[in-house]
């Protein structure tokens, strides 16, 4: 019998000696986890993390396994298993939900919140500018956003950290919406600011400044694609102590999945200086992510269609197994691509691990889980044991 409120798993958290938490390898499920996870251990219930690959059996009978955008793939006998989407009641934007109840539990800081708010923007499998994630973050976090925590601002310009670092940072680091010869290029985005004459400043831009850059960004954006992207529009905005950017925290979540590293989003959660750290991981793959998306962007690189098992995939060739998870979501974002993205990487192929509908327990023959991705020299097994 599912769950229907959080208020049950209050009751989990007292009926209780030892959580099993099981996740899939996306940075919604991952952060789920930990949130429960501090709850866990709030209320001195010893608890175990693992991602859906790597998660045993529970030997404690008495214990309770929770599934974390997992599904589960087989009645497992002597484990008590529940659904973290049937505990709160929703498919779609569970971690939202979820900071939402727990703070009737627990003190959930500005951190976490941005934390949790750029998980959902990682997950989402197209635009970061969804407007499904904007209606999601205003119902279920009214009263955060009342507190001052978040703020929705309806007219900024889509770039990372604006209005709190230098416009040619801004420039530089945003990789959604990307600019061609701008994004990932110091010289390209101051040189853009000089074209368009509007100064290399920090904080809010004057309206005529905010015009002429914006028309400029737009003009690029349609030279790749015909629809573009609104330069100008609303983003969510946290309001923490480092001033964290959500949008690029949400692509380096993926860089941490992409660097075997996601235990870091996990911690960021405790600590929040591990933050850092996830930012760091993205931009150390700012040459290869810069060389790919511009390729695709140039025509270069393109991906082909097929259908597997009723299923549209493409399948783009890639030279490593990194930053798939983050190259993905950038084709996808960007309108290059709009399918399941498979990638060939030399003999094997990969499916990155966030796009995927995972179960537990998991057969893994002939699978190998590396690189934040799912490989196998099998089409087929690859398929069919994880769509």
């Amino acid at each position: 019998m599912s769950l229907s409120s959080f208020e049950s798993l209050s009751q989990i958290f007292k009926s209780v000696s030892k959580l099993s938490l099981v996740y899939a390898l996306d940075p919604e499920s991952i952060v789920c986890s930990a949130i429960l996870a501090n709850l866990a251990s709030a209320r001195e219930v010893d608890f175990e993390l693992a991602p859906f690959f790597e998660a045993p059996k529970p030997i404690d009978s008495s214990s309770i396994l929770i599934l974390c955008g997992v599904r589960q793939h087989r009645v497992v006998g002597g484990v008590r298993i529940k659904l973290l989407q049937d505990i709160l009641g929703v498919k779609r934007f569970s971690v939202i939900r979820l900071v939402k109840e727990a703070q009737e539990l627990w003190v959930v800081s500005p951190e976490q919140v941005a934390l949790a708010v750029s998980s959902s923007i990682a997950s989402s499998q197209g635009s970061s500018y969804d407007d499904r994630v904007l209606e999601a973050v205003r119902g279920e976090l009214s009263e955060i956003i009342s507190s001052g925590i978040l703020a929705i601002n309806e007219h900024s310009l889509r770039l990372f950290r604006y209005p709190f670092a230098k416009l040619s940072e801004c420039l530089f680091r945003t990789i959604e919406p990307y600019a061609p010869g701008v994004s990932l290029s110091i010289n390209g985005s101051r040189g853009l600011l000089e074209e368009v004459g509007v100064p290399d400043k920090l904080g809010p831009l004057e309206e005529d400044e905010l015009k002429k850059l914006s028309s400029k960004l737009s003009e690029i954006y349609k030279s790749y694609n015909p629809k573009g992207f609104e330069p100008l529009g609303w983003r969510v905005v946290a309001r923490t102590s480092e001033n964290m950017d959500i949008n690029e925290l949400s692509y380096s979540m993926l860089a941490a999945i992409d660097a075997e590293l996601h235990e870091a989003i996990i911690s960021s959660l405790f600590d929040f200086r591990y933050t850092k750290l996830l930012v760091g991981l993205l931009e150390r793959f700012y040459k290869r992510i810069g060389e790919y998306i511009e390729a695709a962007i140039r025509g270069e690189m393109k991906g082909g269609r097929m259908y597997i098992r009723g299923a549209r995939v493409e399948q783009w060739e890639a030279s490593s197994k990194d930053p798939l998870n983050t190259l993905a979501k950038l084709l996808r974002a960007h309108g290059i691509s709009s399918s399941l993205t498979i990638f060939r990487v030399e003999d094997s192929y990969c499916i990155p691990l966030t796009q995927i509908n995972p179960s537990w327990p998991l057969d893994q023959d002939e699978l190998a889980f590396e690189r934040g991705c799912v490989c196998s020299s099998s089409m087929d097994k690859l398929v069919k044991v994880l769509l």
